[in-house]
C-alpha cells in the first residue's frame, strides 16, 4: 500500500513524465515509470480531479492550464503579463478600447490581464472561462481557426448553447466565420456574447497545444465595420509581438 510520501512522490513523477512525452495514455505512461498501471490511473484520477491534468478524446492524458499557469521552465504569469501589459496597454491607447489578453488552451480560456478604456462609455463584461464560450468570443474563435481541424470540430460537433439571442450556434454558419478568421488572421464577434458589444481577437502559439491571444472589445453605436477591421488588424500585429516576447522565456535554460 503506498504511503502519503509515495503518493506525493508518485504524482510528480508523473507529471514530469506528461510534461516531458506530450499527451500520453496509462500503459506508455506506467512503463515508462516502471509503476502499476493500477497505481498510475489511481494517480492521473487524483491529478485529474486537482486539475493539473486533462484526458482528451484518445484517452491520452496532458497537462492543463493550470501547469501553464505556474510556468512551462519556470515562467510564470507575471513573466507574461510583463510583455503582454504594455503591449495591452499601447493597444488601448491607440483605439481607447478595452483590450484583454489570455493564455488558452484545448478548450479553456485563462483571462491574465486588461487595459480598460479610458472613454466614459466602454463596453463591460465579467470575466470568463470554459468551453461553452468559444463560439461566442472573438478570442474564442480566433483559438478554434488556430487549433488543428479535428480539434475545433470535437467543439462544433457538440450542441453549441446561445449566449444571447445573437449568439452563432449553428455549425455550418459557425464554421463558415471560423474559416474567415483562419483566412483574414483574427476572429470577430459581434453580439454574440453581449448585447450592443462588438469584438475582434487574435492568438499566436506558445508551445504545444497553448496559445496566447489579445482581444479588443467595444460598442456597437462608435466602431462601424472599417474601424473594426482595422481593430482586428491592430490585435493581429499586437499578438505577434506578445508572442515573440513571451517565447525566449520558454526554453530551457542552457
Amino acid at each position: 500500500m503506498e504511503t502519503g510520501t509515495q503518493s506525493v512522490r508518485n504524482a510528480l513523477r508523473v507529471l514530469e513524465q506528461v510534461s516531458a512525452d506530450g499527451a500520453v495514455g496509462v500503459s506508455d505512461l506506467a512503463r515508462e515509470l516502471e509503476l502499476p498501471k493500477s497505481t498510475v490511473q489511481r494517480t492521473l484520477a487524483t491529478l485529474r480531479s486537482a486539475g493539473w491534468l486533462r484526458q482528451d478524446s484518445q484517452s491520452r492524458w496532458a497537462l492543463t492550464l493550470r501547469c501553464a499557469t505556474i510556468g512551462r521552465h519556470a515562467v510564470r504569469e507575471h513573466d507574461i503579463r510583463s510583455i503582454a501589459q504594455p503591449v495591452a496597454a499601447e493597444l488601448r491607447d491607440r483605439t481607447h478600447e478595452t483590450v484583454r489578453y489570455f493564455l488558452i488552451q484545448d478548450e479553456s480560456l485563462v483571462h491574465l490581464g486588461s487595459a480598460e478604456s479610458d472613454l466614459a462609455v466602454r463596453s463591460v463584461e465579467s470575466d470568463f472561462a470554459g468551453a461553452s464560450l468559444l463560439h461566442a468570443t472573438a478570442v474564442g474563435r480566433a483559438a478554434l481557426a488556430a487549433m488543428p481541424v479535428e480539434q475545433a470540430e470535437r467543439v462544433l460537433e457538440r450542441p453549441l448553447a446561445p449566449v444571447t439571442p445573437k449568439t452563432i450556434i449553428d455549425p455550418h454558419a459557425l464554421r463558415a466565420e471560423i474559416e474567415a478568421t483562419r483566412r483574414r488572421g483574427w476572429g470577430r464577434v459581434r453580439e454574440d456574447l453581449y448585447l450592443e458589444i462588438g469584438g475582434v481577437a487574435a492568438v499566436a502559439p506558445l508551445y504545444d497545444d497553448v496559445y496566447i491571444g489579445i482581444g479588443i472589445s467595444y460598442p456597437l453605436h462608435r466602431t462601424p465595420d472599417r474601424k473594426a477591421t482595422a481593430y482586428g488588424k491592430l490585435a493581429r500585429s499586437a499578438i505577434d509581438r506578445i508572442a515573440r516576447g513571451v517565447t525566449p522565456l520558454l526554453q530551457p535554460a542552457t
